[in-house]
């Protein structure tokens, strides 16, 4: 090539690319001279030279040997400035002739759906790293429960591949009332500070409730084989929701309770072991005698519960106490 052309080329290559959430998406631009850019696609030619399919860079630059195996010159030939570490570039068919072109590459595409993947290999520093770096920090600010990390954005810092996944905080703020915080990270090291980055995000303090494995309904008594544990976040819950397994065992729901939600205490109530109309047997407790009698309840009750009945004998009505499947006691 001329090297009028050659410096044509250099100044009016470019390239641009660029992220999106889900992911990084290259696009390589080049604008080239009007001879280069009024080209069209070629049949392919069968040469020495082939195209890589994907290509791995270690330089912030990309070289034409980056693109093709088999070149006799030009390889070192810079083209533009690589991806940033851990992004990646496509480069299409139509993009690779003009580079060919230009540079008096012997390829040619053989297909529009030729392509070279371009990426810039990276060192990650995941959540779960800054986690573990924020975990101590927020136990010297007094958070000794348990709890789970919510970041407000993705924390993940990249690195070049040489560097080590090592990582500090500069500064660090925890609101107590709020349960927020916020950090300024630096990667690999304090004293080699590469890459900054500033996070917030908020602490969910987890306590574990009992909740029952299947739905229940009323009148069936709950066991223990009945109940599970899940871990939850401590503001969802209120005063009333039951913490203990113990305060499920013998209760039944007062109508339903769905399966794998917190109990509350207006959920579940004692189940009745005296229906009303039932032939029950007074216990009557006067001095260290105790009499018996047959009776009538007039009320159902739960265990504990004080209940009206009545004396079958005597016809007289009475408040007693439920002690066992249909039997009462009157003090």
């Amino acid at each position: 090539m001329k090297n009028r052309e050659k410096t044509l080329f250099r100044h009016t290559l470019k390239m641009e690319y660029w992220h999106d959430r889900k992911g990084i998406r290259g696009g390589f631009l080049l604008l080239l001279a009007a001879f280069v850019l009024g080209s069209v696609l070629l049949p392919g030619t069968a040469c020495a030279v082939t195209l890589k399919t994907s290509s791995a860079l270690d330089e912030n630059v990309i070289r034409l040997e980056d693109l093709f195996d088999g070149l006799e010159r030009n390889g070192a030939y810079v083209l533009g400035p690589a991806p940033q570490p851990g992004d990646q570039m496509v480069l299409d068919a139509r993009t690779l002739q003009r580079v060919a072109m230009a540079l008096d590459v012997p390829w040619r595409p053989q297909s529009p759906a030729e392509q070279i993947v371009l990426h810039r290999p990276a060192t990650l520093i995941h959540s779960d790293a800054v986690i573990q770096t924020l975990h101590p920090l927020l136990e010297e600010k007094g958070v000794n429960s348990r709890f789970y990390v919510d970041f407000d954005g993705d924390p993940t810092i990249v690195l070049p591949q040489e560097i080590p996944a090592e990582l500090a905080v500069a500064n660090f703020e925890f609101d107590a009332d709020r349960d927020r915080f916020s950090a300024d990270l630096v990667a690999p090291s304090l004293d080699r500070p590469l890459v900054r980055k500033s996070i917030t995000g908020r602490i969910e303090r987890i306590v574990s409730v009992p909740v029952l494995k299947e739905t229940l309904r009323n009148g069936t008594i709950i066991g223990a084989h009945d109940i599970e544990w899940i871990d939850i976040d401590l503001r969802k819950l209120d005063e009333s929701t039951l913490l203990e397994a113990d305060a499920l065992i013998g209760m039944t729901p007062r109508r339903m309770v769905m399966n794998g939600r917190p109990v509350k205490n207006m959920d579940i109530e004692a189940p009745r072991i005296v229906e009303r109309g039932d032939l029950v047997i007074i216990n009557l407790r006067a001095g260290g005698m105790v009499l018996t009698a047959e009776g009538k309840a007039m009320q159902a009750g739960a265990r504990g519960e004080v209940i009206r009945v009545v004396n079958t004998a005597s016809s007289r009505s009475v408040e007693a106490v439920v002690t066992g499947g249909r039997a009462v006691s009157v003090q």
